[in-house]
C-alpha cells in the first residue's frame, strides 16, 4: 500500500501512508480522520476523506481512507509542526508533474503487474477449471447435433451420420 493512488485525476495519499509518515498507528489515524469528518460534517468530510478498504496480511478487508490535498492539510493541522511539514512535503511531491522517465517506469511496473495477473488466470484456466461428466456429455451432444445440422445443410446422406450418432450414444 506504499504506492501513490490517483483517483479521478486527483493525487491522494492513503491513511496507511499518513500513518507511516507520522509514525502513528493506523487506527489512530482512522480515529483522527473520523473525528475530522464529524467536525466538518458528513457531506463536506467525504469530499476530502474518501472511505476505502485494503487487504491486510491475514487477507481480511480493513477500513482505510484516501486523502486528497485538502484532506492532508486538514488532518495535518491536528499534528505538530514537524509532522505537518512532512505531510505537506509529501503532498507537494504528489502535485509535481511526473517526468517521462517516471511515467515509463510506472507504466512498466503496471504492465508487469497485469502480466502477472494474466499468468495467474491462465494457470487457473489450464489447471484448475474442469468440467464434470454431465457437462462433458452435454458438450458432446451439442457438437454432434451441430455436425448433424451442418450435414443436413450440405445435403449429405443421412446414413453417414447414424454410425456417428451410435458411437457418441445420442
Amino acid at each position: 500500500m506504499n504506492e501513490l493512488i490517483n483517483i479521478e485525476a486527483k493525487n491522494t495519499l492513503t491513511s496507511l501512508e499518513v500513518a507511516e509518515i507520522t509514525g502513528k498507528d493506523h487506527k489512530s489515524i482512522l480515529r483522527d480522520i473520523r473525528d475530522e469528518i464529524d467536525k466538518l460534517g458528513e457531506e463536506r468530510g467525504r469530499l476530502i476523506f474518501v472511505p476505502t478498504e485494503y487487504t491486510d496480511n491475514f487477507n481480511r478487508k480493513q477500513p482505510a481512507f484516501l486523502l486528497n490535498y485538502k484532506g492532508v492539510l486538514q488532518l495535518g493541522a491536528r499534528y505538530s509542526a514537524e509532522t505537518r511539514f512532512k505531510l505537506i512535503e509529501k503532498i507537494e511531491e504528489l502535485k509535481k508533474p511526473m517526468t517521462i522517465e517516471d511515467m515509463i517506469i510506472l507504466q512498466a511496473n503496471e504492465m508487469k503487474s497485469v502480466k502477472h495477473r494474466i499468468d495467474i488466470v491462465e494457470n487457473k484456466v489450464d489447471n484448475e477449471i474442469r468440467i464434470d461428466h454431465t457437462e462433458q456429455r452435454k458438450l458432446q451432444k451439442a457438437v454432434s447435433i451441430r455436425v448433424y445440422q451442418r450435414l443436413d445443410v450440405i445435403d449429405a446422406d443421412r446414413n453417414l451420420m447414424f454410425p456417428f450418432l451410435r458411437f457418441t450414444e445420442i
